[in-house]
């Protein structure tokens, strides 16, 4: 879940909720309402968590498992649809 994910992000940097709230612009208790699961981040703030982390927005809202933020890299996400299609031709 989103919540959970922020949370394992910001102790694996060794973060505090003041540092991150510091970051995002935000008070303590918003932040720390995103990470208990009693509201929800808006895209800005979802988008501010990717760059803070250098991980991708589906990462944070747990639509993938995978931390690399590769969107960024262009010869990375050519040469993983690359994989991905040899993938698809491998299963047929």
């Amino acid at each position: 879940m989103l919540r959970e994910r922020i949370k394992e992000l910001r102790e694996d940097a060794g973060l505090k909720q003041e540092d991150i709230a510091h970051k995002l612009n935000i008070g303590r208790s918003t932040y720390a309402n995103y990470e208990s699961g009693a509201t929800e981040p808006n895209v800005a703030i979802l988008i501010d968590l990717s760059n803070i982390y250098n991980v991708s927005i589906d990462y944070i809202c747990c639509n993938t498992d995978i931390k690399m933020n590769f969107y960024k890299d262009k010869k990375l996400c050519k040469y993983i649809n690359k994989c991905i299609d040899v993938y698809k031709e491998f299963l047929k």
